[in-house]
């Protein structure tokens, strides 16, 4: 009995860390950059997409270090499925979620588009992705960067003045959260997935992933409190191909990461993206409603117990 509940403290307080961890590099980094005159929209592609998908990095970094390549494939893949399943459907339960002719022309499509290109890539390796097909998914995340910047090089370039402080040691103690967040919430899952006689990665498709994509629910929903939905829901999408591309890109580099277990999910991340279209295009009222969100939520608890008994 204690030890579930001395593994559950250990992984919530972990997580916790992490969250934190994220938020506070991203205040401190997004100073630091303003303080240097950086453009408003180059902070938000870099660090603030970096700065939310930081717990999934250093989740399936840490786990591939250790030898465990379930928990870090699992990991990455759940965390793109929840973004949508779970984070997206939560934030259009706080509000519909307006989805404008930008985010339709350009983000919904690059999602759907990345997922197939990364099952294509998987069908020509055979599911393996070592060091050499991780720096082509590198370079495949290089040309998105590099495409969005000439995208967004048009609107406005004025970075907005920061009154925040920037301490030094605040950034040092938000990377050490990281650090030690990632490494205790990997140890705490795997301990956690023993007790409860469940596979690794069933652990890092559910607990991890929702626990690690917590910082895209928190900006998603304060964004769309805020009246900024394209930010809510390009903050969803653009986490998913950074997960693809960048933290898996990255992860081979440790070890040769095997996602043959793992197609059916792929294909399901496929269809949650065509459903973001389906949802859009509806009545054509370009909103995804709290009754869609719903519906979205209701098929991730399924998804959820059928890979349970699965």
């Amino acid at each position: 009995m204690w030890a579930y509940i001395f593994s559950i403290a250990i992984l919530a307080a972990s997580i916790y860390a992490l969250v934190q961890g994220a938020e506070l590099f991203i205040n401190q980094s997004s100073a630091l950059a303003r303080k240097y005159h950086i453009p408003e929209f180059l902070i938000g592609i870099t660090i603030v997409a970096f700065g939310t998908s930081l717990p999934e990095f250093i989740i399936s970094f840490i786990a591939a270090s250790q030898g465990n390549v379930a928990v870090s494939t699992s990991n990455i893949i759940g965390s793109c499925i929840a973004n949508i399943g779970f984070i997206l459907a939560v934030t259009a339960l706080f509000g519909a979620i307006k989805i404008n002719k930008a985010n339709l022309k350009f983000d919904i499509p690059l999602s759907v588009f990345s997922v197939i290109i990364f099952l294509v890539i998987l069908y020509f390796t055979n599911g393996q992705i070592n060091w050499i097909v991780g720096i082509v998914l590198l370079v495949i995340f290089a040309a998105y960067f590099v495409l969005v910047y000439f995208r967004e090089k048009n609107k406005s370039m004025e970075s907005t003045p920061t009154h925040a402080k920037i301490h030094p040691f605040l950034i040092i103690l938000s990377i050490g959260l990281i650090a030690a967040g990632g490494k205790f919430a990997v140890d705490s899952a795997i301990d956690l997935a023993g007790l409860l006689h469940i596979s690794n990665g069933f652990a890092g498709f559910t607990i991890l992933a929702i626990g690690s994509s917590l910082p895209e629910l928190i900006v998603s929903v304060v964004a769309l409190k805020n009246g900024k939905n394209a930010l809510s829901l390009g903050n969803i999408i653009g986490s998913n191909f950074f997960n693809l591309f960048f933290i898996i890109g990255i992860s081979s580099f440790v070890t040769t990461l095997s996602f043959n277990d793992y197609i059916y999910e792929l294909v399901i991340l496929v269809l949650y993206n065509l459903a973001l279209v389906a949802a859009a295009l509806i009545g054509k009222k370009f909103y995804i409603s709290k009754r869609e969100g719903l519906f979205i939520l209701i098929s991730y608890m399924v998804l959820i117990v059928y890979l349970f008994y699965r």
